[in-house]
Order: structure tokens, then C-alpha cells, then sequence
């Protein structure tokens, strides 16, 4: 790698047909049909790019669409898709945003090209060679390979030339390398048909015997101009860093949301979870770019009829973990199953989170919740839905049925359960009971049997044993349920240790109220 390298440009040359196809690619039964991708005016369409199954037959790019049935009647053909290819590219990008700041995406969609400016990243990723390789290893996992195809590297001190470099590697031209070796005659042998920006020249300068850069370089510019325009003047000039080539860096959105179209409704199985796998990935590559991750977002399915059916995933902590959503919508299907087949996916997500940290202390002082503890919650709360999974809080109130209620569990992702003085430092220290209190309630007093012999001894499976002092409480007269009792611990004949209360109204009634463990 040159020590001059300033732009890494990666050329994308299947993206027309792996955007073309999109989720027919999750269809089984055209795994080995012949497909191209259509182009061009409707009533003269052209084949963009096919398959290996296609070339098989003869079928190559530039062909009439007409021509190519001919050749092959079973012959799939699909429009050329090109706000997919847009969002692709842009995936692209927000993968790359994780080794500079400035990543460009090219205007022209025909060049199928993303530019990075590493001039101030090469030192922190140990040299060029390793900033390269890191980042193909990036473009180049299974969710990429199926989405863009293969990718094509090119590197040099211009955007322009490194594009040229890219394409001419994905030709399989083999690249001259050396410090010797100054752009110039690097660029002179390759073939002015790789570049596209002089794809409406290129039929004139061949007439003109042209082949290679090396002789539109040696023409007099004047010349050029005056036959081909200044604009190609320009260009290689910009191309041969002679004059600044700036470019609009890439800036991801400030909210996501991705369309899958399914050629054949798909209702379950393995062809729906990598559908949404797929949006998934590009959830993950742009809360990435934001250096982000999120706590909630939408995944909706819709059928051809108009139906929709949403499936909100929501976590306790910030988070990007493809595989932890996949858990969730997973758990949501069992307790909500699909209920028609879908024919297009939507993932939208409003808003990104920052991400938080999972920090450690010295002393044993305070607890952290754990994120597979939040990870486990999560996963309860898919698949029981929300309203059934809950907390406890305290109240400041003496009636035992109302010194707790139900709250959100875990309140707030980073919450830490602090102990002894650490509780004292956020206002509300721990206080010990002043009496003793049983762990299980009944949800209402029960009524208990009195004997007729000794009224003022209740009775559970017998006569019961008073081992404690009364404790009265007297309460709750300012919401209209005030309680008069007088509560006592006590023990029948098999052992049981209950807590019970005599109410302090005129029938003077016992009450079984809870059990000691």
C-alpha cells in the first residue's frame, strides 16, 4: 500500500441483480432458475445482469430482453429495482462509517460505488493494508454477500482513481504496485471502457482507435476540449489529482426504516426470519454508523389485501443484538402467531439510543443488574406479554394491602440496588421493620371460625395460639377504607404460623390475613 493512499473506493458490480431479485432470493423453488434483471425503456427492455444459470444459456448483460427469452424460454426476468440498490448502497455505507468520518457514496448509480477518505484513519488501524483488509472482512459476511454481491477494493490519492483502480480489479486486471510507479502510469494501461464517466465517449474514441487511458492521456487537452467538451477535460483532471475533486460525505439519518417486497407471500418458517434477519442487519449497520444502539422499534407485516399486523420489540437497555431480537420476535410469534401470509416487510425504527456501559466495581457496596438479567426479562416480556410481567415497589402506607404495588420491573435500565449507606445517600435509607411481618398475604382477609365455647379464641384446623402482643393499626381514613385492627402472630396445633387481626368494630371478628414461612 502507498504511502500517498488517501481514498478506498469499493465497487459493488452485482448489486442491479442481488437488488433485483431482493427476497426471491429466500424462494427455494428459483434456486436454480436462470434470472435477469430488466432495464431500459418498457417496450424495448435490455438485461442488466443474470445469474450463472443465465449465462449458462448464453444470456449476457447489454442483451435484448426479447433476444435472452429466446435463448432460454424458462427465462425469469425481474424490473431492475433502483431505490433498493439506493438502500443498499447506503448499508454500505454505514458499515464503512466505522473506520472514518467521511464516507461517500456515489451520485451516479451506474458506478454502484462508495468512496472513503482514510488519510487521518490509516495510523489507527496499524497501516492501509490492515485498514483494507478490515474492512472487506466487514462487506464480506454472509448477510452482505446475499444483499450486495461481491466487493471489489480499489485504492489510490484521488476519489476518481480509486474507482478506476476497483473496477479494473473486478475486470481481474491485475494492478502494477511499487513506489516507483506514479498514478499516471499506473492509470495508462487500463481500458477506458472501466470508467464510467466516459461511457458516451467511449464509441468515439474506439472509431479513433483508443483502447487505453494511455493515449486519451498523451492527446493535447485543448484538443480534447475542443472535440469532446471540457467536461472530460475536467475529469481527468480530477482524476489525476490536478484539480480538487470534493465530495458530499455521507450522513446517516436520523431515523431508520427499511421495506422488504416478498415476490411469493411468505406465512412462516426459515424464509420469513431471514427476511426479517435481513432488515435486521441494516437495523444493526446503521445504529452502528450512529455509534448507537436503540431500546424499541417496530417490525410490520402487511399482506396484498391492505392487512398489517405489527409486532413492537422493546428491550430494557440500549442495545444492538440481532440475535437478541430474533429471541424476541421469535417468543412474540409463539403468543401471536402470523395470521396470513406476508407480501412485504416494514422494520421502522423512530429513534436511536446511546449505548451503555457494562461497568464494574471495586468494592462489593452496590449490585448492577446484569444484562442477561434484562436480556431474560426482555424475553419474558415477548413472550407473556407486558401487562404479566411486573415488579413490586413499597408505599408509605400501614395497611398491609397497600404498603406494595405492582411497578414496571427493573425501572430504568441502569438501575443499581444499593444496600445499608449507599441507600442513605439517595435520600431514603433502609429503615428495619418495627414489627415482623409475614412473607405471603391472602389477596383479602378471610373470615375465621370462633367457637362457641370460647368466643375470643379463633379457630384455623383448631384453636389457635396467640405469641404476640397485639398491633394495632389504624388507618386509611382519607380515601374512605379505613381499617381498626388489632394484629397478632399466632400458631395452630399443627404448627402453622399465621398472622391474623381482630377487627376493632362492634362484631369484634377474627381475620386470617397471611402465613409465616
Amino acid at each position: 500500500m502507498r504511502e500517498g493512499l488517501l481514498w478506498i473506493a469499493f465497487f459493488l458490480p452485482d448489486l442491479p441483480f442481488c437488488a433485483g431479485v431482493g427476497s426471491a432470493a429466500l424462494d427455494d423453488s428459483l434456486t436454480n432458475k436462470a434470472i435477469a434483471i430488466a432495464d431500459g425503456p418498457e417496450h424495448r427492455p435490455h438485461v442488466r445482469a443474470c445469474n450463472a444459470a443465465a449465462q449458462a444459456q448464453g444470456i449476457a448483460a447489454g442483451m435484448r430482453v426479447a433476444q435472452a427469452r429466446a435463448l432460454h424460454c424458462d427465462l425469469v426476468v425481474m424490473p431492475r429495482n433502483a431505490q433498493r440498490e439506493t438502500t443498499r448502497l447506503q448499508r454500505v455505507a454505514h458499515v464503512l462509517l466505522a473506520f472514518t468520518p467521511t464516507v461517500c457514496i456515489e451520485p451516479d448509480l451506474e458506478s454502484h460505488c462508495v468512496l472513503m477518505e482514510v488519510a487521518a484513519s490509516v495510523q489507527l488501524f496499524h497501516g492501509g493494508q490492515s485498514l483494507v483488509r478490515q474492512a472487506c472482512a466487514a462487506l464480506r459476511t454472509p448477510a452482505f454477500v446475499a444483499g450486495v454481491g461481491d466487493v471489489f477494493w480499489g485504492a489510490a490519492a484521488t476519489p476518481l482513481a480509486a474507482t478506476l483502480f476497483a473496477r479494473a480489479r473486478a475486470a481481474g486486471i491485475t494492478m502494477q504496485r511499487g513506489a516507483a510507479n506514479t498514478l499516471t502510469a499506473r492509470i495508462a494501461p487500463l481500458p477506458i471502457v472501466l470508467a464510467p464517466w466516459l461511457a458516451e465517449h467511449v464509441p468515439t474514441l474506439h472509431l479513433l482507435g483508443v483502447q487505453h487511458f494511455e493515449t486519451v492521456l498523451g492527446f493535447s487537452r485543448a484538443g480534447l476540449t475542443q472535440r469532446f467538451g471540457a467536461t472530460l477535460t475536467q475529469t481527468l483532471a480530477a482524476l489525476l489529482g490536478e484539480k480538487p475533486d470534493p465530495r458530499l460525505p455521507f450522513v446517516p439519518s436520523a431515523q431508520f426504516s427499511a421495506v422488504l417486497d416478498c415476490l411469493i407471500p411468505i406465512h412462516e418458517g426459515p424464509p420469513l426470519m431471514a427476511g426479517v434477519a435481513e432488515l435486521l442487519d441494516g437495523l444493526d449497520a446503521w445504529l452502528q454508523a450512529r455509534a448507537s444502539g436503540t431500546r424499541a422499534f417496530d417490525i410490520i407485516f402487511e399482506a396484498n389485501r391492505g392487512v398489517a399486523q405489527t409486532y413492537p420489540l422493546a428491550t430494557h437497555r440500549s442495545q444492538r443484538d440481532v440475535k437478541q431480537w430474533l429471541r424476541l420476535l421469535t417468543e412474540q410469534f409463539s403468543r401471536t402467531p402470523l395470521a396470513f401470509a406476508a407480501s412485504r416487510i416494514t422494520l421502522v425504527c423512530a429513534e436511536s439510543a446511546p449505548l451503555e456501559n457494562e461497568n464494574t466495581t471495586l468494592f462489593g457496596g452496590v449490585e448492577t443488574v446484569t444484562p442477561q438479567w434484562l436480556d431474560l426479562l426482555d424475553r419474558l416480556h415477548a413472550r407473556l406479554g407486558r401487562d404479566a410481567v411486573y415488579g413490586l415497589k413499597t408505599q408509605a402506607d400501614h395497611r398491609p394491602e397497600h404498603a406494595s404495588a405492582s411497578d414496571a420491573p427493573m425501572r430504568g435500565a441502569n438501575m443499581q440496588m444499593k444496600k445499608g449507606k449507599h441507600a442513605a445517600e439517595q435520600g431514603r435509607a433502609e429503615k428495619p421493620p418495627s414489627s415482623i411481618r409475614p412473607f405471603f398475604l391472602l389477596p383479602r382477609p378471610r373470615k375465621l371460625v370462633q367457637s362457641d365455647a370460647t368466643p375470643a379464641q379463633p379457630q384455623l384446623h383448631g384453636p389457635l395460639t396467640l405469641l404476640s402482643p397485639p398491633e394495632r393499626i389504624q388507618s386509611g381514613w382519607w380515601d374512605d377504607a379505613p381499617v381498626e385492627r388489632d394484629y397478632f402472630i399466632a400458631r395452630n396445633k399443627q404448627g402453622t404460623l399465621c398472622w391474623i387481626f381482630q377487627s376493632l368494630d362492634g362484631e369484634r371478628a377474627w381475620f386470617l390475613h397471611g402465613y409465616f414461612a
